[in-house]
């Protein structure tokens, strides 16, 4: 795949041009807007970045074969991607190059970004920092230094 072809799959294809790509592989039927030859070739030569199998439509990305999700799968990605415990509240933009490798579909940047955001958490804290540095307080001898940490009243359970 050449740049070109790349930029047509990456930025001009719209939701609509997904799912009449979506209906042409599944049922080989050419919509009846591309009909006329030139359309036709322009069409089928978008298609042929993409394959359906086991009800579930990928595209080829700089040689990665990745998911195109449905507009309906997308907020429960962005969810688990974000808000999971082990997701750790990311930037837009590192949410981005971990979906990337993976999942596909129109104006994902534009969505990752305003579901962050909208993340409260995310807005209060921001990302997690990089280069937060300790500074142990190093001791010389043993019990030269006790610390405690003193926790207020606890329940019982």
């Amino acid at each position: 795949m050449n740049s070109k072809d790349s930029f047509i799959v990456d930025e001009v294809i719209d939701p609509q041009q997904y799912q009449m790509i979506i209906e042409y592989l599944r049922d080989g039927k050419i919509p009846k807007e591309s009909q006329q030859e030139k359309q036709k070739k322009k069409f089928l030569a978008m298609s042929r970045h993409f394959w359906w199998e086991e009800r579930c439509f990928y595209q080829k990305i700089k040689g990665r074969r990745v998911k195109v999700l449905q507009r309906y799968q997308v907020i429960p990605l962005l969810y688990t991607m974000h808000e999971e415990p082990m997701a750790g509240h990311n930037s837009a933009k590192k949410m981005f190059q971990q979906i990337h490798e993976r999942y596909y579909w129109p104006k994902m940047f534009e969505d990752i970004k305003g579901y962050v955001n909208t993340c409260d958490d995310y807005q209060r804290r921001g990302g997690l920092q990089q280069n937060n540095i300790l500074h142990p307080i190093l001791a010389k001898a043993s019990f030269q230094r006790i610390e405690i940490d003193i926790v207020g009243s606890l329940t019982i359970t």
